[in-house]
């Protein structure tokens, strides 16, 4: 992975990936659309501040049920590596399989929450704002 900033009005870095699999080398320029957003999203979670919060919409889009599982492990490894909270929207209830049901709440609106299940969440969200607001200076 290479960062280009010539690019960059204000000198953010820009992502250039090279991967090598099954013994060949290839850029950005030849990956999938999932693939590319997958390694793009790694990158950003990479360069997050730890115990940020970060929302990710549709991580799983354009990727096969086997990218997924390897996409949520590098992704629970982001997360313990830099102490991220993951807010996640996805249609794919299977996403989540891998993960301990104690990180994962589900909300729908085909299926209304429990109110005990709606106070968990309130109180996990709340935790998350008081967190966000007392980690900002």
């Amino acid at each position: 992975m290479y960062e280009i900033t010539a690019f960059s009005e204000d000198e953010a870095p820009l992502p250039y990936f090279e991967v090598v699999s099954m013994g060949k080398r290839y850029s950005l320029l030849q990956m999938g659309r999932g693939e590319l957003a997958a390694t793009y999203l790694l990158w950003k979670l990479d360069s997050a501040a730890p115990g940020s919060v970060v929302l990710v919409e549709e991580p799983e889009s354009h990727l096969a049920a086997f990218s997924q599982d390897l996409l949520v492990d590098a992704m629970v490894s982001a997360v313990v590596d830099r102490d991220l909270c993951l807010i996640i929207s996805s249609h794919s209830p299977g996403f989540f399989q891998r993960l301990p049901s104690r990180n994962v709440i589900l909300v729908s609106h085909r299926y209304p929450l429990l109110k005990s299940e709606a106070a968990c969440l309130r109180d996990k969200l709340r935790a998350i704002s008081a967190y966000c607001h007392a980690s900002m200076p």
